[in-house]
């Protein structure tokens, strides 16, 4: 059972950790590019792979899935809000949910075009 626990939730544990610790600092340090959505495209990223991990996490179910990883991008932005020098946004929450919804759905779309092969 505890090799179960690391092999399939361990790794989104962590991952939400990463999220919260980074959201925990008062300037996060991004790349010197040029590029208008650089911030959105990082949270969708973010949360892409956190959905995938979550999607692993409770073994292919995915609405346990969606509703975790949602939550935890609205919560970030919620927790942002007591970190000195971080704002919060409602767009940065989209961007989150966006990439969580992505990543199930690619999921979701995988696995029934696999089923009809």
């Amino acid at each position: 059972m505890k090799g179960s626990f690391v092999r399939f939730q361990l790794p989104a544990f962590v991952w939400a950790g990463i999220i919260f610790f980074v959201s925990s600092l008062n300037k996060v340090p991004t790349p010197s590019l040029d590029l208008l959505s650089w911030d959105k495209a990082a949270h969708f990223g973010v949360f892409a792979l956190f959905g995938i991990l979550l999607v692993h996490a409770f073994r292919g179910r995915s609405v346990p899935a969606f509703v975790v990883g949602v939550g935890w991008g609205a919560l970030d932005e919620v927790h942002q809000l007591f970190v000195v020098g971080r704002t919060s946004s409602v767009y940065d929450f989209i961007a989150d949910a966006v990439g969580v919804i992505t990543a199930v759905g690619g999921i979701l779309l995988f696995r029934k075009i696999r089923a009809k092969t």
